[in-house]
């Protein structure tokens, strides 16, 4: 299976956790990279024993993605997002999209929705926003199946009962 792909792979509609023959079908001239899972692995651990200096509050749910608490740090959440992403890109070289809203939901939903937004070749490196009080309406209009755990079976049984959007 497709472990992980390229943003320039997704425009070919390759996914994660696609059967890798279904992956080539889409893109015969795909390229597939072995990969290393001890060294991501480690990657990752640096990564969040660093994000730790900032908070030690951090929920990490996969190899590359956490939510961090920082309802207690005074810093602008414009201007502490924008230092998370220096941090990741300055000191690892990789790019860092991020979610800032009031709870875990709306920003997971925040961040999908920045990277939904980049177009080029290159990875995103978003950062959006949702400011207390505004989660109703940055919701409101998207699609139901951007919801978190919301797959294509779900998203099809949500629209044959008429649910479209948030």
């Amino acid at each position: 299976v497709v472990a992980s792909c390229s943003y320039a792979a997704r425009k070919f509609g390759i996914r994660s956790a696609m059967p890798m023959a279904r992956a080539i079908k889409l893109c015969p001239e795909l390229v597939i990279i072995p990969s290393h899972h001890r060294h991501y692995s480690e990657i990752s651990q640096e990564i969040f024993e660093r994000l730790s200096q900032i908070t030690d509050d951090i929920e990490q749910v996969s190899i590359d993605e956490a939510f961090m608490d920082v309802t207690n740090i005074s810093q602008p959440p414009e201007k502490l997002a924008k230092e998370i992403q220096t941090i990741v890109h300055e000191e690892f070289g990789l790019p860092c999209s991020l979610g800032v809203a009031t709870n875990k939901l709306v920003a997971k939903i925040a961040t999908d929705v920045g990277k939904s937004a980049h177009h080029a070749d290159s990875p995103p490196n978003a950062i959006t926003i949702v400011k207390p009080g505004e989660e109703a309406a940055f919701l409101d209009p998207l699609p139901a199946e951007i919801l978190w755990g919301v797959g294509p079976k779900t998203a099809q049984k949500l629209e044959e009962m008429g649910i479209y959007s948030i």
